[in-house]
């Protein structure tokens, strides 16, 4: 909760994929190697964090007031449904079926925002639009 507003519920949900390689040795398998990327390795610097000076800064600032439209409305309902970390249990680790997921190649968030604006917010799409070949974005 916030200090000025402890009745006001936040919360945060984050998901990473593990990948293992498997090598089967006579009648079990052995993890040979576990990769996964830390969604927050290039944006903490625990050793140079000022938590005052930022503590002080978050407290300062007024809420925007904002209303969503309809359009942005159903582009943030998508969102949640098909982050990979849904509240809706129905949907935790679901992506939508019409494209492809790119976890394993890395992520490919350029491409969710593009799903978000188009399947959720109703944007039309041109020939810009989709990527070419097998590589996706590069976000």
């Amino acid at each position: 909760y916030y200090i000025d507003s402890p009745d006001i519920i936040n919360h945060f949900r984050l998901g990473t994929n593990h990948y293992l390689n498997l090598k089967k040795e006579g009648d079990r398998y052995i993890i040979t190697k576990e990769w996964y990327t830390d969604p927050f390795a290039d944006s903490l610097d625990m050793n140079n964090i000022k938590s005052e000076e930022i503590r002080q800064y978050i407290l300062s600032q007024k809420q925007p007031e904002f209303i969503p439209n309809e359009r942005l409305t159903k582009a943030i309902e998508y969102a949640h449904k098909y982050c990979g970390v849904s509240e809706d249990e129905n949907f935790t680790f679901k992506y939508n079926s019409k494209y492809k997921n790119h976890n394993p190649d890395g992520g490919d968030c350029a491409n969710f925002a593009s799903q978000i604006l188009h399947d959720g917010g109703g944007f039309k799409k041109n020939g810009a639009w989709n990527h070419s070949g097998k590589e996706g974005t590069k976000a």
